[in-house]
């Protein structure tokens, strides 16, 4: 059993609130919900003042790049997803099972927080229903941490934390966490409800698992990177920064845009003072010598500059297919603009592959039923861009005399296989549009390996 008592664990739970707090910070900008804070983004300004009205104004005028880079990520990583061949029994339960819309939410725990885990539980009825016990092959949600041995940090894993907030909060109770802590070693779950903070685990736990001989499975958990100490690491948790920057110099825009967007004009000399300001106000001169002057709108160049630099350097960071602008160039260009992307989108297709055959497996146990040892769920990536890449970079290759003929009708076949050798030439010598993929039989591009 995990001693949550144990020095080297209190100390590695240590300040888990603010890591807790980072990841719901995290995950609120990549829902695109999140709460902005004015001194993170703008000069200071005083209550009340037109600035905090501007500020109020354009902050629902702008949206974060996150959840733009997450669509773009989960996108080129789901593509199909396969299982290995099993009895038609088995093919019709695994049809059952929400497997891409798991592959969906683990991905966008690995991306934002580093870390995603699958549970299968057998689920039990509300209390006082005649409803029977079912099955479920279910996401954990919430701030995930991996426990590890005093002697081997970031090794072998020896239980998972989960930390949720707890339903006490909407109680009138203030801020409480739910906190799970399942025992790798002895299979077991220990719950503690409504706690005033996280690391509260001294006293007794609310509830532990299994309990009446029932079956209790530890969930999957797979992650993309840990720190030096243990900590998993999300690529978009890294790059909340960026997107804060990103959403400050978009405000910058706007207010200097708005602010020129009516004529500006300075007074000098002596006016008659108005009753109101506004649009079409007539000032009266009160001496010849009075005069008005319309302030030259500024330069919003620079401005565009810097936002232009900023989302190339997302774009670097997140290893996206954009460019700056978000402009997608071709040849050569695009090649080394996506070839990280591709690597990128294989490799989280590879964990979600990990995640969800081991998460399978359990679900399987649950049910008591027997899979082969090397059953495996396949997440096959989007190959919609590699198609696009590989073909123009090919295109471009034949035509500046770098592949002979049949080399480039070789790479193009694998994507068309239901388009004769004529065609592919007559597009690789003559027309400057792609060819759609619509005429290949049904799983054949998805299935094309590269």
């Amino acid at each position: 059993m995990i001693d949550l008592e144990n020095l080297y664990v209190r100390a590695f739970l240590d300040q888990v609130a603010l890591r807790v707090a980072l990841t719901s910070e995290t995950l609120s900008w990549v829902d695109g919900e999140p709460v902005l804070i004015a001194d993170e983004l703008v000069p200071p300004f005083t209550e009340g003042s037109e600035a905090e009205r501007a500020f109020l104004r354009y902050s629902r005028q702008v949206q974060s790049l996150a959840p733009r880079a997450l669509r773009i990520r989960r996108q080129g990583a789901i593509g199909t997803i396969t299982w290995s061949e099993v009895p038609s029994s088995y093919d019709e339960i695994l049809d059952r099972l929400p497997l891409r819309r798991l592959a969906r939410d683990a991905t966008k725990d690995l991306l934002a927080n580093g870390i995603a885990a699958a549970w299968p539980i057998m689920r039990q009825p509300l209390e006082g229903s005649a409803a029977p016990a079912r099955p479920l092959l279910q996401r954990l949600g919430g701030h995930l941490e991996l426990i590890w041995r005093e002697d081997d940090v970031a090794g072998d894993p020896i239980g998972l934390l989960q930390i949720t907030g707890s339903a006490a909060t909407h109680h009138g109770k203030g801020l409480r966490y739910d906190v799970r802590v399942y025992d790798f070693e002895e299979t077991a779950l220990r719950v503690w409800r409504a706690l005033r903070t996280p690391t509260d685990l001294g006293g007794d736990p609310d509830a532990t698992y299994p309990e009446n001989g029932e079956t209790l499975i530890m969930p999957t958990v797979v992650w993309a990177e840990l720190d030096q100490s243990g900590y998993p690491v999300g690529e978009l948790k890294q790059a909340l920064p960026l997107f804060k920057q990103e959403l400050a110099e978009a405000i910058r825009v706007l207010r200097t845009s708005d602010a020129h967007s009516y004529p500006i004009w300075t007074l000098v000399g002596s006016f008659e003072e108005p009753k109101r300001l506004g649009p079409n106000i007539v000032l009266r001169a009160k001496s010849s010598d009075a005069r008005a002057e319309r302030v030259a709108p500024g330069d919003l160049s620079p401005l565009f500059a810097e936002g232009d630099r900023t989302q190339d350097r997302i774009r670097t960071d997140l290893l996206l297919p954009i460019t700056t602008g978000g402009q997608i160039p071709s040849g050569e260009a695009l090649v080394q603009a996506n070839a990280s992307y591709n690597g990128a989108s294989d490799d989280l297709a590879r964990l979600l592959s990990e995640l969800m055959s081991d998460a399978v497996r359990g679900y399987f146990e649950l049910l008591e039923l027997d899979l082969e040892p090397g059953f495996l769920v396949t997440v096959k990536p989007d190959r919609e861009l590699k198609r696009l890449t590989i073909a123009m970079q090919v295109r471009e290759d034949f035509r500046a005399g770098l592949v002979n003929h049949e080399i480039a009708l070789g790479e193009l076949e694998q994507f068309y296989p239901n388009m004769d050798s004529a065609m592919l030439a007559r597009w690789l010598e003559e027309t400057q549009t792609l060819p759609e993929p619509t005429a290949a039989p049904s799983g054949a591009f998805a299935n094309a390996e590269l």
